[in-house]
């Protein structure tokens, strides 16, 4: 069986969505932020080449769900390194509310690797981020779903869920699903 990866925003809801997800269907999960920065600690190095080098990896993976990094999912041809690439795209509004709540954990140590939005105290630095990068996550993903809350999100992860398990795919009037053709 073939991997899942998600892709979106800082704070869009890709690690819980993926371990909700990878339980749901009995893969594995694993964090590419997670993967390289224990890389880096471990031997050191260029933080840019291992995450190169993460491909290969993720390539040899199976029934694996992969969260993707919030810089990562921009990066050109994503689509030609991975297949089930999706698009985790929160709202602005859900992603700004998500970040300034991770701001009072800052002390917490996966919130001090999202330095890009997590450091700003403009709340517009965080909206010109997502609209900076949502039509770059677009183009590299292969199927797309747009939420707007937390109830949404888990209908989306039951959603993706049925698709991937083979059963009948359930529809919401709610949500706003996009297939993105190649």
């Amino acid at each position: 069986m073939k991997n899942i990866y998600l892709i979106g925003q800082t704070c869009s809801g890709k690690s819980t969505s993926a371990k909700k997800l990878s339980k749901k269907l009995g893969y594995d999960c694993i964090d590419q932020d997670d993967y390289v920065f224990s890389i880096y600690n471990k031997d050191g190095g260029d933080l840019n080449d291992i995450y190169a080098n993460s491909i290969d990896f993720f390539n040899t993976l199976s029934k694996t769900v992969v969260v993707l990094g919030g810089r990562f999912g921009t990066r050109p041809n994503l689509k030609n390194c991975f297949e089930n690439i999706i698009f985790l795209d929160a709202s602005n509004d859900l992603v700004t509310e998500r970040v300034l709540e991770e701001r009072n954990h800052r002390d917490k140590p996966e919130n001090k690797r999202r330095n890009i939005v997590m450091n700003s105290d403009n709340t517009q630095d965080i909206i010109d981020l997502c609209e900076e990068r949502r039509p770059l996550y677009t183009s590299n993903s292969h199927l797309l779903f747009s939420y707007n809350s937390n109830e949404e999100q888990e209908t989306i992860i039951s959603e993706i869920y049925n698709s991937y398990s083979n059963k009948k795919q359930s529809s919401s009037k709610k949500l706003k699903k996009t297939s993105i053709k190649n």
